[in-house]
């Protein structure tokens, strides 16, 4: 008769897998602008995903009642984990917040490649985040607690890695501490795992009789820690070092820098045409206020970067690095450099009306007021020079907004 396991061993299995998922998360961790909802929707993903596994074989329940139970917790738990804005008071689930989560299992992959990051929480993209965690942390909690060789565990645990690194950004968090951690994770858990099982089986024919002592045992576990910790060290040690040499001179390529959001920016009014309109017909009209601007300062609306010598216009090869926006809030690529000074503007709209936002200096982030925020925010896209890393402009429909922006601090005229 199979002898059940101690529930002390599943924790400590748990503990493990559920170390080595978070390692994989945290290659998503710049992605999501290391947000507060992604830590939540990962680290309840794991932990879900691997307390139904346990129940699974604890309890003995079968397949059906598994994925039926499955598919229970994706939509509740996931409604504040993975959809906080579409669930009412951030936690009980909405047909907006279950529709997203249904809607999500398909469309939220190309959602979290198309939006430049931060992604921020908006239209379900925290699904990719929590139902990969959620599903790699079952699948690894089945193959650990039901097949007999736990190496099949490993594929999970390594799926849940790649993920991180198909959909994160180049700018990855600890890449030789995480890899070096998930190793001595994964190694120390194997060599935990099977010397249980020589333990609980009693195949000591290997050993000599020394071994086998009153303390054999023990001092056997000792030396085998010893041993590991010491190699693991070494072995962290040596890729630490080879790292700079053997690493890449050119950026690494993540599956985002290959998907281009097609934008056709002749579907856009031209700002110059209204340009004009505001300068004829609406001279005398307040279009928008503006507090915190310094000194000499102006406030753009758009900019205007092709001329064949008569006529200027909107470049439509440019529409092709405009990229729908996660968290306008955050611009992680928004550099103020040495000679710039920042300031927070607040930018009252009245009767200006456009798709084209107004901002000033370089853009750092912009928070959109008013009782369409929600619906306005996932409209907004962002242009930016892929090289140079700068924002240039905004397509948007928001009627008051509040944004930080840097300024040189001798504006050109």
């Amino acid at each position: 008769m199979k002898q059940a396991m101690p529930l002390w061993r599943f924790g400590v299995d748990a503990a493990c897998l559920g170390l080595a998922l978070v390692l994989g998360a945290l290659g998503l961790w710049e992605a999501y602008g290391a947000s507060l909802n992604f830590t939540l929707a990962a680290v309840g993903g794991i932990v879900a995903g691997l307390a139904l596994a346990w129940a699974n074989v604890y309890f003995k329940w079968g397949t059906w009642r598994t994925l039926g139970i499955f598919a229970l917790i994706y939509l509740v738990l996931g409604t504040p984990l993975a959809t906080p804005r579409e669930a009412a008071l951030g936690i009980l689930p909405t047909g907006q917040s279950l529709r997203t989560l249904l809607t999500g299992l398909i469309f939220s992959w190309k959602d979290m490649l198309t939006v430049a990051p931060p992604v921020g929480s908006y239209g379900g993209v925290l699904i990719v985040a929590f139902l990969s965690a959620l599903l790699t942390a079952l699948l690894a909690g089945l193959a650990a607690w039901h097949l007999r060789s736990p190496y099949w565990t490993l594929l999970p645990l390594l799926a849940m890695f790649v993920l991180g690194i198909v959909f994160g950004t180049r700018d990855v968090p600890m890449p030789i501490a995480r890899g070096v951690a998930l190793i001595s994770v994964l190694v120390g858990w194997l060599a935990w795992r099977r010397f249980m099982s020589t333990r609980i089986t009693g195949d000591f024919s290997s050993l000599n009789h020394e071994q086998l002592g009153s303390q054999g045992s023990q001092q056997l576990l000792l030396r085998r820690v010893v041993a590991g910790a010491l190699v693991l060290t070494g072995a962290g040690v040596v890729t630490a070092a080879a790292t700079p040499l053997l690493a890449p001179e050119t950026p690494r390529k993540v599956l985002r820098d290959a998907l281009e959001p097609p934008v056709d920016l002749y579907d856009y009014p031209s700002p110059l045409t209204r340009f004009r309109m505001y300068v004829k017909t609406m001279a005398d009209d307040t279009l928008l206020t503006v507090k915190g601007l310094p000194k000499d300062e102006r406030i753009r609306l758009a900019a205007l970067d092709s001329y064949n010598g008569m006529v200027i216009n909107v470049d439509p090869a440019a529409g092709g690095s405009f990229a729908p926006v996660g968290d306008a809030s955050d611009i992680r690529s928004a550099d103020t450099g040495q000679d710039r000074t920042s300031a927070e503007l607040e930018i009252s709209i009245q009767d200006y009306d456009g798709v084209w936002v107004p901002s000033g200096g370089k853009l750092m982030g912009l928070e959109l007021t008013g009782g369409r925020e929600d619906e306005l925010a996932r409209s907004l896209l962002l242009q930016r020079y892929l090289r140079k890393r700068l924002e240039l402009d905004w397509i948007g429909q928001g009627r008051c907004l509040h944004g930080q922006g840097s300024f040189p601090s001798k504006a050109k005229r």
